[in-house]
């Protein structure tokens, strides 16, 4: 009768459930059955994402991007659950503060028939409930050391929460100033556009005045076509980057916004000596130094925790409980009784286990030990992080000033070798080669511009600043 009834149960579950089926080849294209084929109404998530928008009709600032990245973006999210966690993992273990109340309810029915007549037949049921109430009174330490544990454990994860936000305002300010940097670049080969088509041009009218031979032209038209070609691949970078902006603050990648402009006022006036003071700051503030010294301390505690196993604890109990019986086969048919223990205290030691909690304690020892060696190896690689960062800075300094004069002779020498050109004095080779120095100039002030910019915010993440300011040019 029970196989019956399993076999009933197990045909009806399998008749409910749609069966598929591995490809049967590492050749064959699995093919996604009917009732798996996805629609809009089937995909919740993604409904969600498209109702996100952002406010196409302004200029977006950097900070109005970190923030609207903080809200929406999922990177986050996974930290933030992890802390909550943490949090009620924390309360877990602050729950040992409190005695613990069991309550029970018991029923029994026993039969018993002897064919001896000698011997007596039984037939009754007990049942009733009881409580126990107990007490943790003395455990070496351990319990408090659990405590303070889970809360480094909550710490530990809180900041490694601020590391996961820190960490997106970095992507959200590098992908704001590479879009801008795009299209300072789209900018840049609108111009070369326009230079070379002032090249052609000239070669045509003095071929169409019989100076110069066709070879002049071709020159110059294919210059010209090579800086057409650079501004289509500077039209599609652009758009390339517009996506990889909305991807990081968790919109659709065809999300329509405008960036406003950068904050151009960098601080420039920093000396030698504060790299110093700001790797200190960064061991202060930093949140995964921060997270590495918090998981220290709650390594120490679990030593503490292991330690206070090796040794007895005491245990207080009260306890009360009612037992109700009914006999079938007694003219007394039936009768409760009670008991009551309104005061137990209990030693517990486990005098030998294998030397198991001794050798649970050394291991915890060893991990401490471990956990301080990674606690000294984050410090080290924030300071070097400082100081390679810092650097980076300095250099993009030196590199953007360079860049300006380097961009302002070029044009200088463009407009003369057209000039010359004009007066006979130059080849179109001349011409051609000064406009690739130029459009390489131009390229290069663009690209020393954006490696400053994201010095700057990378200097500022390497200090372990959450939110800077407006344009993550606030370096405190």
């Amino acid at each position: 009768m029970l196989f019956g009834v399993s076999f009933l149960t197990s045909f009806l579950l399998l008749a409910g459930c749609r069966t598929i089926h591995a490809p049967s080849s590492p050749f064959e294209i699995w093919k996604t059955p009917a009732w798996e084929k996805p629609s809009r109404n089937s995909d919740p998530v993604w409904r969600a994402v498209r109702k996100r928008s952002i406010d196409a009709t302004r200029p977006i600032t950097l900070s109005e991007f970190a923030q609207f990245a903080i809200a929406n973006n999922p990177s986050t999210r996974g930290a933030w659950e992890t802390a909550r966690a943490f949090e009620s993992q924390k309360r877990v273990q602050e729950a040992a503060l409190l005695p613990t109340l069991t309550g029970t309810m018991e029923a029994s029915q026993t039969k018993k028939i002897s064919s001896n007549k000698v011997l007596y037949n039984l037939n009754q049921l007990q049942y009733g409930p009881g409580a126990t109430l107990s007490y943790l009174v003395f455990d070496m330490g351990g319990r408090s050391a659990r405590i303070k544990g889970a809360y480094f454990d909550l710490l530990n994860s809180n900041h490694a929460y601020n590391k996961a936000v820190q960490d997106l305002i970095l992507n959200v300010g590098e992908k704001y100033y590479a879009l801008y940097s795009a299209q300072a670049t789209l900018g840049a080969s609108e111009i070369d556009v326009k230079d070379a088509s002032l090249s052609l041009l000239a070669a045509q009218k003095k071929f169409d005045a019989g100076l110069v031979s066709k070879l002049d032209v071709y020159q110059a038209e294919s210059k010209y076509y090579q800086k057409v070609y650079s501004l289509q691949s500077a039209q599609g970078d652009l758009k390339a980057k517009k996506g990889d902006l909305a991807n990081i603050l968790g919109v659709s990648a065809d999300t329509d916004f405008i960036i406003a402009m950068p904050n151009r006022k960098i601080p420039t006036a920093l000396s030698r000596r504060d790299v110093s003071k700001l790797i200190e700051q960064s061991l202060l503030f930093r949140p995964d130094v921060q997270s590495a010294r918090a998981n220290y301390k709650s390594k120490l505690e679990a030593v503490k925790a292991a330690e206070s196993d090796v040794f007895p604890t005491i245990n207080a109990e009260a306890s009360a409980n009612k037992n109700a019986y009914y006999f079938y086969n007694n003219s007394k048919q039936w009768g409760d009784d009670y008991s009551y223990s309104a005061f137990d205290v209990k030693l517990s030691w486990d005098v030998f286990d294998g030397y198991a909690k001794v050798n649970t304690w050394k291991k915890a020892e060893r991990l401490a030990a471990a956990e301080r060696t990674n606690l000294e190896q984050t410090e080290l690689a924030a300071s070097n992080d400082v100081w390679t960062k810092y650097f980076n800075f300095r250099t993009a300094i030196k590199n953007i000033k360079a860049s300006q004069a380097y961009l302002k002779a070029s044009q200088g020498s463009y407009d003369l070798a057209l000039e010359g050109y004009y007066a006979g004095l130059k080849s179109m080779l001349d011409v051609t080669d000064a406009e690739d120095t130029l459009s390489s100039a131009r390229s290069n002030s663009i690209q020393a511009e954006r490696d400053l910019l994201f010095a700057l915010i990378e200097l500022v993440h390497s200090l372990g600043i959450l939110y800077p300011g407006l344009a993550m040019g606030e370096v405190r």
